[in-house]
């Protein structure tokens, strides 16, 4: 998938290509700020859409690092983690 990155300091946009999601089989959460300035909201959906059943979690009012200013996610990520234990394979 190609992924877009806010304008850098010359006003261009730069694009990044992300692997092969697909390919991903663990249980994935893509959380993602809706008020992000660095990474645009689109990349995580788009992220969430290629990751086979992952899940999403939109963080109204966040910001790249959503955890920092909602202390709701980490319950959300904890919350996640616990209905996907680690395996020891």
């Amino acid at each position: 998938i190609r992924l877009r990155a806010s304008p850098c300091v010359h006003g261009e946009f730069h694009s990044r290509r992300l692997g092969d999601p697909p390919s991903i089989g663990s249980p994935t959460l893509v959380v993602h700020g809706d008020a992000d300035t660095i990474t645009p909201v689109q990349n995580g959906h788009a992220l969430a859409e290629a990751i086979p059943g992952a899940e999403y979690l939109e963080v109204h009012g966040g910001r790249h690092a959503p955890h920092l200013d909602h202390p709701h996610v980490v319950d959300a990520v904890v919350n996640f983690m616990s209905r996907h234990p680690l395996s020891n394979a």
